[in-house]
């Protein structure tokens, strides 16, 4: 009988930049011909961040061959100067013969500096020059048009 194989990876996530909360989704996928049973995720805690979730834990149960499950986390990245932050995952199930796995994944979510959102168009580039230069000119024009309109007094 094939042994299960469990692989973590990320699938989605709200978060692209240091001090921000957000969504982190985990997936959970079966790669091998055995079915897994029990299985079980732990994210565990780290000082880049903190699991604003209820629980840090998960019971996903059985998983035949080739499934994939999901589970998604809200999270406060911390102030940090890294671009990537490290979600240490203990995954831990057993095979049809009862025996028991556990593996433990570093599972890798990128963080972006200011420039990099604006280049991917993650964020918009900021209006203010525009809306500055604006108001500046529409000040300039109404102090010609006030020393006009005084002049002609």
């Amino acid at each position: 009988m094939n042994a299960s194989d469990i692989r973590v990876y990320l699938r989605d996530s709200t978060i692209q930049k240091a001090n921000t909360k957000g969504t982190v989704t985990f997936a959970l996928a079966n790669v091998n011909n055995g079915d897994a049973r029990f299985v079980q995720m732990t994210v565990e805690p780290s000082n880049d961040y903190e699991i604003l979730s209820k629980s840090n834990y998960f019971y996903i149960g059985d998983m035949s061959a080739d499934d994939t499950e999901s589970q998604e986390i809200e999270v406060f990245v911390k102030d940090t100067s890294k671009d990537k932050i490290i979600f240490p995952v203990k995954i831990e199930y057993k095979d049809p013969d009862e025996t028991k796995y556990t593996k433990n994944v570093d599972v890798e979510l990128r963080l972006y500096n200011a420039n990099e959102l604006k280049l991917f168009g993650f964020e918009k580039p900021s209006n203010m020059l525009y809306i500055s230069i604006v108001l500046l000119v529409v000040l300039i024009v109404l102090i010609f048009w006030y020393r006009r309109r005084k002049a002609k007094k």
